[in-house]
C-alpha cells in the first residue's frame, strides 16, 4: 500500500501512503513486517486531537514499532526541520488526500505517494479496487503531480500498481 524511498546515506526505508483506515491487518502483515518499519506516522488533524483513538492506534501497532500521530501542518513543519528526524524505516500513513495535500502544499515534499484505501459514498467515484475519491480530491492529486509528486494507486503488494497518469487520461 505505500511507496518505497530508499535513502542510502543512512539506510532507512521510508512510505509514504494514504489509507483511510490507517493502522489495520493488511497495513501491519502486508507492509509494516514486511518492509522492517520500526516508526508509523499518521498523519491526521482529528486522530491527533482524539485520545481514544490514540490508544487504540497505539495497541494496533506491532510490538517494536513506535507511533507518532501529528496534524498535516505539525507534519509540515518538522519535515522542514529535521525531514522528520527519520532515522530508521518509517511508515507516513495519510488518512486521507487531504491531509496529504495540506502537508505537501505546506512544505512536506516527499517524493512519492501511494494510495491504498479511500472509502467511497455520495460523491465519489471507484477508481480502482478500494480507492475512491470526490471531484476535489483528484483535483488535490493533480495539482501534486503537477508538482512532481508520483501518484499510484496500490490496495496490496499483490495489486498491479495504477498510475494516477493513467487515471488522469480515463
Amino acid at each position: 500500500m505505500i511507496n518505497v524511498v530508499i535513502d542510502e546515506n543512512i539506510k532507512r526505508l521510508v512510505q509514504y501512503g494514504i489509507d483511510n483506515k490507517l493502522i489495520h491487518g493488511q497495513v501491519v502483515t502486508g507492509w509494516v513486517k514486511k518492509n522492517g518499519v520500526k516508526r508509523i506516522i499518521i498523519v491526521d488533524d482529528a486522530t491527533k486531537n482524539d485520545s481514544f483513538m490514540k490508544q487504540i492506534f497505539d495497541m494496533a501497532k506491532p510490538p517494536g514499532t513506535t507511533l507518532e500521530i501529528l496534524s498535516a501542518e505539525e507534519a509540515a513543519q518538522k519535515w522542514k526541520d529535521n525531514e522528520l528526524g527519520i532515522k530508521t524505516s518509517t511508515l507516513v500513513l495519510f488518512k486521507d488526500v487531504e491531509r496529504a495535500y495540506t502537508a505537501f502544499m505546506n512544505g512536506f515534499r516527499y517524493q512519492e505517494l501511494q494510495i491504498g484505501c479511500i472509502g467511497g459514498g455520495p460523491g465519489r467515484i471507484n477508481l480502482v479496487g478500494p480507492v475512491c475519491v470526490s471531484e476535489a480530491e483528484a483535483g488535490m492529486l493533480t495539482e501534486m503531480k503537477s508538482c512532481g509528486l508520483d501518484i499510484y494507486l496500490q490496495s496490496t503488494e499483490q495489486t498491479k500498481r495504477v498510475s494516477w497518469s493513467s487515471i488522469q487520461e480515463r
